[in-house]
């Protein structure tokens, strides 16, 4: 049963939402960007993507409520944030609670090979265990993540994530990676 005044502060954040929603677009429309739609759907142009990655990590940055800077952080994972990785592991370091597991999965989905050591700097000095776990999505599963990038990525930090392999929040979700690429690896070795 939710308390009395949970309606009025639900209907406070999505009136703030809406209202930043649209102070944003017409920040973008007014930098050139053609943006579609609200920000929890937006479709950019991919011209425009570098103008609202540096709108948006700009905008994550400001003193907005916690829920607005998850519609923030939801509106950059729409688009490939790879070219802005060092700024968005700034504004990762900087914020807490959801706004930074959003974070975290936008930096773990667009690291590179140029900045997973970077990633696991992230890593060691992120106390937040939901945090902590969406930085290492790196290695899951998912569309566009294949095996072989995971395969890359772990062979260049496996000792500085196996180090958490006992960690009782984030531990088994490294052993079940680990555990993925070492099964696929061991099927690949049997192939030739």
């Amino acid at each position: 049963m939710r308390d009395s005044g949970w309606e009025a502060r639900h209907q406070r954040a999505v009136a703030e939402n809406l209202q930043i929603d649209a102070l944003l677009r017409a920040e973008l429309t007014s930098q050139g960007c053609n943006v579609v739609g609200n920000l929890g759907q937006v479709d950019v142009a991919p011209n425009d993507v570098p103008t609202f990655l540096r709108v948006m990590i700009d905008a994550v940055s400001r003193d907005y409520s916690a829920n607005v800077k998850q519609m923030i952080a939801g509106a950059i994972h729409q688009v490939d944030a790879s070219s802005v990785w060092d700024e968005l592991a700034d504004v990762y370091r900087r914020e807490s609670g959801l706004t930074k597991e959003l974070l975290g999965g936008i930096l773990s989905r667009d690291v590179g090979d140029e900045s997973i050591g970077q990633l696991v700097e992230l890593l060691h000095s992120t106390e937040e265990a939901g945090a902590r776990a969406m930085l290492l999505s790196v290695f899951a599963p998912y569309r566009g993540n294949s095996i072989a990038r995971r395969r890359r990525l772990l062979r260049l930090i496996r000792p500085e994530v196996e180090r958490y392999a006992d960690d009782p929040e984030i531990g088994p979700t490294i052993r079940d990676a680990i555990d993925r690429i070492d099964r696929y690896e061991a099927k690949l070795a049997k192939r030739h």
